[in-house]
């Protein structure tokens, strides 16, 4: 009986020390349970990466492609998972094709470009592109000898005749000499965003707008005033070009004067960015509008809320004009993305008979000579021209005419008849908005958060299918420098290049 109390002390203390073996055993558990997990998500992590491009346009395309090729070319054992959203039917953003109704004269499915197609020999990436996939290339250098500027009232000759330059001479001093000058004022531009020999990422607008400063300081109207063209001139011809905002019709115009070489995809220059889509091996979402892309709570994903669903990604492109787009993103980012002002440009395209816009519409008595292109510098202001480029695009059969008219406001069918002698057989409307390209007062950042990406943060600086394919490449390098610690070419992104003139970044490693 006296050592009962002992008896007892013993049984407490090992019934004590079976509650902890058992809680420690529950703690080991736990302990592996949350290692397992960690590790899990690590695995995951490191053998599958999920990336949502919201944007099917040319630079959203193109991140796809660029992703996709990184990939190929790394050392990366990680496999790559692509979504892309697109809120409209088709790929290629502004260069969208139509095709001319299957009925006659027209030959069958003629496809007519609303938007952005042309492109020349300095826009490496696009001539890559099109060599790479076999895409056949048309020469859409216009064969005109002369365009033509019209203010309402007077009608001028572009080359000038001889009776117009000595005209111009006696007037203003001076007569035309731009191809030098603009050439090579282009060239430059191109050749500093698309550098062979830098490649370099740049984070954000205002780091590439510093590398082009000594280029953007100069307007293109001070280069043509150093060429020596009038101002009047120079004014009344850029004003028309600024408000369209496009550089292909600028493109177009130069390729006529000087002979240089303008290109276009048979069938659209948009299978370009279809064949991006395509080759990514990304997973395409069309007519789906992405409408909240919030950080899922307690991870590292975002989540990507749609119209038909939310899927969770370790990473997001936001490749599209987010003012314009209506997508709700953090608030705090915000901050980071100054807005990018649009307009509304109307595209009216049009078939004809009429080989020429009518002289009688302009006031002039006919001529011998056809106009087939032709700028109005004072577009929208009482009693002026409605329009601010007129231009016959190509002839798609004998004697049929396709015809294109940008303006500001949408064109009546009675002014349309008016200007093609009373000869429209088709007629196609379509407006877009348009990124209005100004000195840039912000930066505009590429990377807004970890794994969120912001493509058109370099839309105020370059709007172009270029720019925006090279501005993807860019991203896309920025990304996996940040993700895996490596760029485009592996560990080392001095990867000795391959020693050929067509080296070019992103392509060749």
């Amino acid at each position: 009986m006296v050592k009962f109390p002992g008896l007892l002390n013993i049984l407490f203390i090992a019934f004590l020390a079976a509650i902890w073996f058992a809680e420690w055993k529950l703690l080991i558990s736990d302990l592996d349970s949350a290692t397992e997990d960690r590790s899990t998500t690590k695995s995951d992590f490191a053998n599958s990466f999920k990336i949502a491009v919201v944007g099917a346009g040319a630079g959203g395309s193109s991140s796809a492609f660029w992703l996709s090729k990184a990939m190929q070319q790394s050392t990366f054992k990680t496999t790559i998972n692509i979504d892309i959203y697109e809120r409209f039917s088709y790929v290629g953003g502004r260069s969208l094709v139509i095709n001319l109704p299957d009925i006659k004269p027209y030959p069958y499915r003629t496809p007519t470009e609303l938007g952005a197609h042309l492109f020349g020999e300095q826009e490496l990436h696009l001539m890559r592109a099109s060599k790479e996939f076999a895409l056949p290339l048309h020469n859409a250098t216009r064969s005109l000898h002369k365009f033509y500027i019209w203010n309402g009232g007077n009608l001028i000759t572009i080359p000038l005749s001889l009776l117009d330059k000595l005209r111009f001479s006696l007037l203003k001093g001076s007569h035309c000499s731009l191809k030098t000058s603009v050439s090579e004022w282009a060239k430059d531009v191109l050749t500093r965003i698309v550098s062979k020999d830098d490649s370099a990422v740049q984070d954000n607008s205002t780091n590439l707008t510093h590398r082009l400063t000594t280029l953007l300081s100069f307007s293109l109207s001070d280069y043509l005033d150093q060429a020596g063209v009038p101002k009047s001139f120079a004014n009344s011809l850029l004003k028309a070009c600024d408000r369209v905002n496009t550089t292909d019709n600028l493109q177009a115009m130069f390729a006529s004067a000087f002979s240089r070489q303008q290109h276009r995809i048979i069938g659209g220059t948009s299978r370009i960015f279809e064949e991006f889509v395509t080759r990514s091996g990304a997973s395409l979402f069309l007519n789906t509008e992405v409408t909240n892309i919030e950080h899922a709570v307690d991870t590292h994903l975002w989540k990507i809320n749609t119209s038909k669903g939310a899927k969770a990604y370790d990473a997001v492109i936001l490749a599209a004009p987010l003012y314009q787009s209506n997508i709700s993103i953090p608030e705090r980012f915000y901050r980071q993305i100054p807005p990018v002002l649009h307009r509304k440009i109307h595209v009216t395209v049009i078939a004809t008979r009429s080989s020429s816009i009518s002289r009688q519409f302009l006031g002039f008595p006919s001529g011998a000579e056809d106009i087939r292109y032709l700028i109005s510098p004072s577009e929208g202001r009482p009693g002026q021209p409605a329009f601010s480029i007129m231009s016959y695009e190509r002839e798609v059969s004998p004697g049929v005419w396709i015809v294109k008219v940008i303006s500001h406001s949408a064109i009546s069918a009675e002014w349309l008849l008016g200007a093609f002698n009373d000869n429209v057989n088709w007629v196609h409307r379509h407006i877009w908005d348009v990124p209005v390209i100004a000195p840039t007062t912000g930066s505009h950042f590429l990377k807004l958060d970890e794994g969120f990406y912001f493509l058109n943060a370099f839309e105020s600086v370059i709007s172009s299918m270029e720019g925006q394919v090279d501005a993807a490449r860019n991203l896309v390098d920025a990304l996996l420098h940040d993700t895996f610690g490596q760029g485009f070419c592996g560990t080392n992104d001095q990867t000795p290049r391959m020693l050929k003139e067509e080296y070019l970044p992103g392509w060749d490693c």
